[in-house]
């Protein structure tokens, strides 16, 4: 399994959800030899803490499960570009006004990842993924990391 956090934040967000970039390293090595079904191999959350004047400027997206991957045929050397099979990719829209009262964002993000989850078991097209074994093993991770 892997899983990915991208993120769309006003800039005033930035150094706070540096610490996300930083332990994307631990998360690949923590989920590399994770299975929790056969219908998903890659999870991309994405992160979206923005001002109530740029959220509106970007709409939430529905969360978006690609069984086949697709084919990008970009002008490079290295010819096409696949992306993953077996790919869920969802936005967790957090809020502003909460995460900026406060430095370290350690204290409930992981929560609101946590609770974020729940949207797997809402996708139609997934049917072998063990939510709870998954969910359980995200809170180890952040455990693991000392966010918890």
């Amino acid at each position: 399994m892997r899983v990915y956090f991208t993120q769309n934040l006003s800039h005033d967000m930035l150094d706070k959800f540096d610490i996300v970039t930083a332990i994307g390293k631990n998360m690949d090595i923590f989920f590399a030899d994770k299975i929790y079904g056969s219908d998903v191999e890659v999870i991309y959350i994405g992160i979206r803490c923005l001002t109530p004047v740029f959220e509106s400027a970007f709409p939430k997206k529905k969360p978006k499960y690609d069984l086949k991957g697709k084919v990008y045929h970009v002008n490079n050397d290295d010819g096409p570009i696949k992306s993953p099979d077996k790919a869920l990719s969802y936005s967790l829209t957090l809020d502003y006004s909460k995460y900026k009262e406060i430095t370290d964002i350690r204290s409930i993000f992981p929560q609101d990842v946590l609770d974020s989850l729940d949207i797997i078991g809402t996708i139609k097209q997934i049917k072998d993924f063990d939510l709870v074994k998954f969910k359980s093993d995200f809170e180890t991770f952040f455990k693991s990391v000392g966010w918890i």
